[in-house]
């Protein structure tokens, strides 16, 4: 699972670049692997949060990985460093759509990455798209020249890869191995002390 994890980061790595260098055809792919990596949906088992349980490693965001203008929710502000998880459930935008009757509609991080990887991303194209993900993708705001929620696609795209470097570096022998004995027990059906 190890050397998948290193294929998707690598893969994430070269999408994020070419976002960078201004080809935004691939804001789909980076939605797509953002969702295999750290995403749990439906079945969907997340590659490096999967991978880091087993290791015992707690991933975190680099605050400094906010998109600009963002700012931290209430009792996070002046941290350095934030759980995944919780850095995957922080709104990053609001959106009026047509059928809101004026009201916001937020969305979290978590709900971008799912709902671009599901609707516009590597493997899906719908058809229609879920409201919220169509205004949001459309609104007129720019940063940095580039449409404000592709810009939020990238910065996420960006921590992702991030995480995922970052895990692949600290991996020594020895953690993988007790990775793979844990996998191979959990698939057993085998407790193991957690």
């Amino acid at each position: 699972m190890v050397e998948r994890l290193r294929v998707n980061v690598d893969l994430l790595d070269d999408y994020v670049k070419r976002m960078q260098k201004g080809e935004s055809q691939y804001l789909g792919e980076v939605a797509g692997k953002c969702r295999l990596l750290v995403l749990k949906t439906g079945a969907n088992k997340p590659l490096l949060l999967g991978l880091a349980r087993l290791t015992g490693h707690g991933l975190k965001v680099e605050t400094g990985s906010l998109p600009p203008g963002m700012s931290w929710e209430e009792g996070v502000g002046g941290e350095e460093m934030i759980d995944v998880s919780r850095w995957l459930e922080m709104m990053v935008g609001a959106f009026q759509t047509p059928s809101s009757g004026g009201q916001s509609r937020p969305m979290t991080r978590r709900k971008l990455i799912q709902t671009w990887a599901e609707q516009s991303g590597a493997a899906h194209e719908d058809w229609g798209q879920q409201e919220t993900f169509h205004v949001a993708k459309n609104v007129d705001f720019h940063l940095d020249g580039m449409q404000a929620t592709e810009r939020l696609m990238l910065e996420t795209g960006v921590a992702v890869r991030s995480l995922g470097l970052n895990y692949l570096d600290a991996l020594t022998p020895e953690l993988i191995a007790g990775a793979e004995a844990r996998r191979r027990a959990e698939l057993a059906g085998e407790p193991w002390p957690y």
